[in-house]
This record gives structure tokens, sequence and C-alpha cells, in this order.
């Protein structure tokens, strides 16, 4: 029989957490699933754990490789997964014991969608929890959020994605995308999505303890700019592609700015003439200009300027 769910997890020296990872997806209510697991050459005990894991539950498969990395990876567990639906859960995280079955019960209701998305919770440190929603209400606007750096959740959890959806149009991760590889697996995906449909309820646990920030460093930046220089080509080859350039120019100046703030240098890729100048309003028309031109103090007062106006209409 054809699993409805194939739960996708890549695991690389998690034998901290992927216990607890297992019992929750085990310990479900809807029971109609697979669990495939990829240990990408763990140094710990990670792939000990998961065998144990396998010789006590059929539907679990586990895998082992030398490490090839994320994208190889999660390529990998789509090309192996059975299932009607591909769930992926980060090995580090969790979930709640009615997670497959509220995206199962709004499969059925909405069945010609071909993406669900729910809430989450982050697990900041200790005891310290902090529920994330982010509604939406159509595919356009959910994309535009994506894009736009305004949905909160811009990984692969937290969603169940027809298999279809991801086969039909050849759809895999990028090889070369070392940061964000997510983002633009999702980008191209919920593009072609017929529909994507929002799941209220925080069901899934996001471990935020484990994550470690690089933002401010040079590797990063061009990782970030590499990102967008990818997804925005990819829009660009689209015939409806002025819905989405306006959000995608002010995004790809924010990540111009993030480099020209953190490392002070004027290496942007091909960002600037990826941007639609035009669409842009006058003060990021203005820091575009004084970027371009390596004009630090003059870009940071406009910075300061806008953050002014932007509370003057907020409190107002």
């Amino acid at each position: 029989m054809t699993k409805e769910f194939s739960v996708l997890i890549p695991a690389y020296n998690v034998e901290k957490y992927i216990d607890k990872c297992l019992q929750s997806i085990l310990n479900q209510s809807f029971t109609n699933f697979e669990i495939i697991i990829i240990d990408d050459g763990s140094t710990d005990e990670t792939l000990k754990i998961c065998k144990k894991y396998e010789s006590m539950d059929s539907r679990i498969k586990v895998f082992h490789q030398v490490n090839n990395g994320i994208v190889e990876t999660r390529n990998k567990l789509i090309q192996l997964a059975n299932g009607n639906w591909i769930v992926f859960i980060d090995a580090d995280d969790y979930v709640k014991e009615n997670y497959l079955s509220c995206f199962s019960n709004y499969i059925n209701k909405f069945p010609d969608a071909d993406v669900f998305a729910c809430d989450y919770i982050s697990w900041e440190k200790g005891d310290e929890f902090k529920e994330i929603k982010r509604p939406f209400h159509s595919k356009q606007e959910y994309i535009l959020q994506l894009l736009g750096w305004r949905c909160t959740n811009t990984a692969l959890w937290a969603k169940a994605i027809k298999k279809e959806l991801i086969e039909n149009n050849h759809i895999e991760f990028t090889k070369g995308i070392s940061l964000g590889e997510d983002l633009c697996f999702m980008s191209k995906l919920f593009y072609n999505a017929k529909d994507i449909i929002y799941v209220p309820g925080e069901n899934y646990i996001w471990n935020r303890t484990n994550v470690i920030s690089m933002t401010k460093s040079e590797k990063y930046q061009d990782d970030v700019i590499a990102l967008y220089e990818a997804i925005t080509k990819f829009y660009k080859e689209k015939s409806d592609y002025k819905l989405y350039s306006k959000t995608l120019s002010n995004t790809m100046l924010h990540v111009m700015e993030g480099r020209y703030i953190f490392q002070r240098k004027k290496t942007f890729g091909n960002l600037p003439s990826l941007i639609n100048v035009a669409q842009l309003n006058i003060l990021n028309r203005l820091k575009f200009y004084l970027i371009i031109n390596d004009l630090f103090l003059a870009e940071r007062l406009v910075e300061k300027i806008s953050r002014s106006i932007k509370r003057c209409f907020k409190d107002n």
C-alpha cells in the first residue's frame, strides 16, 4: 500500500536530538507514513541511534553515505520517497502528535492544492518557547512573503508538498547554493504549485538553540548574493515577473545594504543589474545610488531618516 506521507530526515551529528525527533514522529495519531533517514557521514552516534529505530519499526528506512552535504542529501531523500506527500523534518526538531493528521485533514478538504504550510513554535533556549504565526490567504501572497523576507519560515519544514509537483516540474535543490537552499527550492516549487493552503496550528517545534549565527561573515554575504541572483533569474524568465519584480528589487537592495554595512565592500555580484530601480521608492533609490557610489556615511544617514519616517507613520 502506498504511504500517504514520506517523512524525510537528513541527519548529521545530531545524537543529542534525533531520539526526540523520531519519537515524536512515531507518536503520530496518523499512522500511514514512512520515515526515510540519510545519515550524511556523522562522526557521533547518530547512525547507531537511527539503526536502532529502524530495527524497531518497519516504516523506518535508514541510509548511510560519506558526507555529501545537505543539497545532495535532500535530493536523494526525495528520490527515495514513496509517499504521495513529502514532509521534511530537521533532525534536531520535533513535532506534536497531530502534525500529520492536521495536514491529512486539509489535504482531503482542498484536493487541488499542492502545498500545505502550518505555523510553528520556536524553541529559543532552555524552557523558552515562542509561537510563530504568519497566516496567508493566497498562493501569490505567500510567495511575496517568502521573497520579501516577510515570511518567518523560509525553511522546508512545517510543510506538506505533493511529490508529483516536484517530479512533474523537475525541481531539485540547486548545487552551488550553500546557504538558503530551502528558499531557492521553495521559490521554484511554490511558483509551479496550483495552490498553497495555510494550515492553522503550531504543530512543529523548531530548535533554535542549535542555530549558529554568521550573518556578518563575508561568506554569508557572498552566499546570500548568489542565492538571490539564482532566485531572481528564475522569476525573470516568467511572463508574470512584474508581479514579483518590486518585492525582489527591494529584497536585493536589502542584501546589498547588508554586504555594504558589514563588509564595507562594493562587490555585489550581478544584483545591481537585476534590480529594477524604477520600482524602488525615493529613499530606496537614493540608498541604491549611495551604495553603488561608495558613499557610506550618506547611506547611513538616509537609512536613519527612513526609519524615522516609518516610525512616525506607525505611531500615527
